[in-house]
Formats: structure tokens, sequence, C-alpha cells
């Protein structure tokens, strides 16, 4: 009913107390904070990575502490579908497209003394279906026999990726749209890391496992072609130097080559038709049920994050929360209250201790914090309270009490050995 402005701002919110809050106050001054992260064409810097847009839209990343450069970053590969809910199926003639040294167009949105961000649309000419090609379908689900090939007919698919560097950050973040107008294919995105190992590190439930990119004679993948994995919400590349994670939001498929370039590729859509079975070569086609070909709008988020050394030792986890579980800001007016203006409510040492649920226990008489160590070393964890402890238990996963621990006030310490999770229920006063 009122004439307003509203106004988008930024500001620097600094020592966040953990699980806790800070109280800022908004005043209106004369003149803005100046300042700018860009430090060249189609580049930006900050205090930990310089970033540089090529022509193309690949990104090359320098990590200062390390000097290490990783060049060729985040570009798009198309490849066809001719799989079905539980199973990628590659055609047998694919044609693979990809946005390397294609056109794009970059251009730079918001710049300041916190953040730069540069827009970079991609335009990729894609296959628009599948072709059986005179091939069976029945046994191209099943996998024995695939004569499929990428339908002649193409669509152009604009892609959309904002990429923003903030000051202090130690990665770098991206957000990247599309419509699809396409059917039965997979959409990626890759990151060249060219770093020497035979193996990469992955999130999953309640741990990081380390999983072969090289296979041996011996290994179940030897044979497979181009074997995807699951995952949490990162994948990371490390030799003893430097590391490479790619930090995602929602998104739960990658690969890595064997090849020198050690490639991340991390899939963000796979679209197919839907095939139902209960036994072999007994398959029900649904065409009409076109969800499974995401032909919608969407958007994912993820995170470049280059480091020294391996995972354990570069707070990978820290990036990976800042992404899922962000800082949320509340407004309020003048009030009274008892807390301080900054306060936290619980916080939890060292860094890779992870905690994965804070909740009222089934009981209804206490607090239970569930952490677990996805390392494989000791660690001798830390919990601060923000009132006393009156009692505390070790219990089990159905939160039965196992033993006794003793607090010391507000704290408690307590052992968490390699890949073990551990459960507490805190009574406080």
């Amino acid at each position: 009913m009122m004439d307003c402005e509203h106004v988008t701002f930024h500001f620097e919110a600094r020592k966040v107390p953990a699980m806790g809050y800070t109280t800022y106050v908004l005043s209106r001054k004369p003149v803005a904070s100046r300042g700018s992260l860009v430090c060249g064409h189609n580049a930006m810097e900050n205090e930990h990575l310089r970033v540089d847009i090529h022509s193309d839209g690949t990104l090359r990343v320098r990590h200062k502490a390390t000097g290490a450069e990783f060049d060729g970053l985040h570009y798009f590969e198309d490849g066809g579908e001719a799989g079905h809910a539980w199973m990628h199926i590659e055609p047998a003639f694919d044609s693979i497209v990809t946005s390397q040294g294609g056109p794009v167009r970059i251009s730079l949105e918001e710049d300041g003394p916190l953040l730069a961000r540069y827009q970079i649309v991609y335009t990729m000419t894609i296959p628009a279906g599948l072709d059986e090609n005179g091939g069976d379908p029945w046994k191209r689900l099943d996998g024995a026999e695939n004569a499929s090939r990428r339908t002649d007919e193409t669509r152009e698919m604009a892609i959309i990726s904002r990429v923003t560097l903030r000051k202090g950050a130690r990665s770098v973040d991206v957000v990247t749209r599309f419509n699809n107008p396409c059917k039965s294919h997979r959409l990626r995105v890759m990151f060249p890391t060219r770093l020497k190992t035979t193996s990469c590190s992955v999130e999953n439930a309640f741990d990081v496992v380390e999983r072969d990119i090289v296979y041996g004679p011996d290994s179940p993948w030897a044979q497979a072609n181009h074997p995807t994995f699951p995952m949490h919400r990162f994948v990371d590349v490390s030799s003893r130097k430097a590391g490479l994670a790619i930090i995602n939001d929602g998104l739960r498929e990658y690969e890595v080559s064997g090849d020198a370039d050690r490639t991340i590729a991390l899939t963000l859509m796979r679209a197919f038709e839907v095939a139902l079975t209960t036994v072999s070569k007994r398959w029900e086609h649904h065409p009409e049920m076109t969800l499974s070909q995401c032909l919608a709008d969407h958007e994912f988020r993820y995170t470049i994050y280059p480091h020294e050394g391996a995972w354990s030792k570069s707070e990978v986890f820290r990036e990976a929360e800042r992404i899922s579980v962000p800082l949320e800001p509340a407004q309020a007016g003048m009030h009274g209250g008892d807390l301080p203006r900054r306060h936290s409510f619980l916080s939890v040492e060292p860094a890779n201790l992870i905690l994965s649920a804070l909740k009222r226990s089934e009981d209804g008489e206490g607090i239970v914090i569930r952490l677990f160590n996805p390392t494989s070393e000791r660690l001798d964890g830390k919990l601060k309270f923000f009132k006393p402890i009156a009692s505390a238990q070790l219990c089990d996963l159905e939160e039965n009490a196992v033993r006794s621990l003793k607090p010391r006030g507000r704290s408690l310490q307590c052992a968490v050995a390699p890949k073990k999770i551990l459960t507490i229920k805190a009574r406080l006063n």
C-alpha cells in the first residue's frame, strides 16, 4: 500500500560463533565503501585465489599458497543417454558435445570490495533425442546389445553460469542455470585437475572413502566403460602438494577420469525415458512420463575449492558446510532480552569432527548430539555448551545409554576413534 525502495547489499559478517549468532545494526552512510576484486580483463583476485576466464568460458584458478594452477576448469560435456532409472547406458554410436572452444558471452555483473561476479553464457547445439537405429530396445535396456544413436535433429541449449569470488574466500562459487529442450542425454560439468594420484576421496554417509581412479586387473571396474560413483557433497583429488575439491549442494554422481587429466566430472542432469521391468527382456516403456526427461528449468550450486595437501588437512568439510548449511539472516526491531548480542549455543572441535545431528532426545530429558570422525586418525573432541552440563551419556544410535561421561562445567571431552560415529545425550542445568 506504500511506496518503498528495495535494496540488496553485501556486508562482511565476521566471527559469527559456532551454532550461534551475531547482531548487526544497519545504519545509513552518505558514502558507500569503495573497492574492487577485478584484477584484469575477465579476471578477479582475492587474498587466496586468482581466477581468469578464458574466451570459451573455462577457468584458470591459481592457488596462491601452493602456486598450483588449475586450468581449463568448468566446461560442459553432453552425451547420449540410452539407459534407464537404474543405469546409465551410452548409445552404441554416441555423439559427445562439449563447450570447449565454443563461443560464450562474458559479462561483469557485480564488483565491489566484498565480491566480484561474472556471468558466462554458453550456447551448445545438442541432439534432440535418441534413435534406436534398427536395434532392439529391450536388449539395449538389458545392456546386452545396443545399436542406438543420437538423432540428427539438434536444438540449442543456453547455459548460464554465474561465477563469484568473495573477499577472503578460499573457494570459487558457481550457480548454473539452464532450460533443457532435449531428451535422452546426460549433461556434466568438467574439472581437469592434472594431479598425479591414483585415487580420490569422496564424502559418503558418516565417512570419507577413498576410491581408485586407475583400476588394476583384479578390480571389478577394470573392464567398465567410464564408471560413475555416488557421493554426498564433495569429491576431492589431491597430490602431496595440492588438491582440488568440487563441492556441491544436492548432486550425487561423479566420475574421475583415469587419463593424465584426472578430470572430475560432476553429473548435473541425466534425462531418460521411463522403462520398468520385473524380469530381464520384459521392459514396459512409458514415454508419457515425461518428467524423467527433465524438460524444465534447472539450477545447480557448486564450489571449486583448491587447497594444500590432502582433504583431511584442508578443511574441506568447512567449505561443504558453508554451502549446505549457510548463514541465515533474521531481521528484528529493538527489543529487550537476557541474551548477549553475540552468542554461541554449541561448539565442536576439532574441525574434522563433524556434527551430523542436534535434536531433543526421544525421552524428552536431554539433547542428543551425533558426531562422526571421517579421518583415519583418532580425534580428541571437545564440546562446549552455553549452559553447565548436569549429566552426559554415551549412547548407541537408538539413544540407549552405553556409559556415563564426565563433564567439566560447560565442556565435555571425548576421544573419537577413526571412522567412528559417536552419539551423546546431555542434560543441561
